[in-house]
């Protein structure tokens, strides 16, 4: 499958973005916005800031219990 196709590919399931030190991306889930924002890369880490209202749940994924484990 050549590079192209693979884009295609994932498109249909998620957005890929492109973003420098200091842009950010805006999500606007259920009338709430929400910021994330790129403010540091160093190797293969990325800084990142999200600005989110209360309501939002922001969790890493690594700290996420699949359903039905304990």
């Amino acid at each position: 499958m050549n590079q192209r196709s693979t884009y295609k590919l994932w498109a249909k399931y998620m957005i890929l973005l492109e973003r420098k030190v200091g842009e950010a991306i805006s999500l606007f889930i259920n009338g709430s916005e929400s910021t994330i924002r790129i403010m540091q890369t160093h190797d293969n880490n990325v800084r990142i800031s999200i600005d989110t209202p209360p309501e939002i749940l922001v969790l890493k994924s690594e700290t996420i219990t699949p359903p039905g484990e304990t």
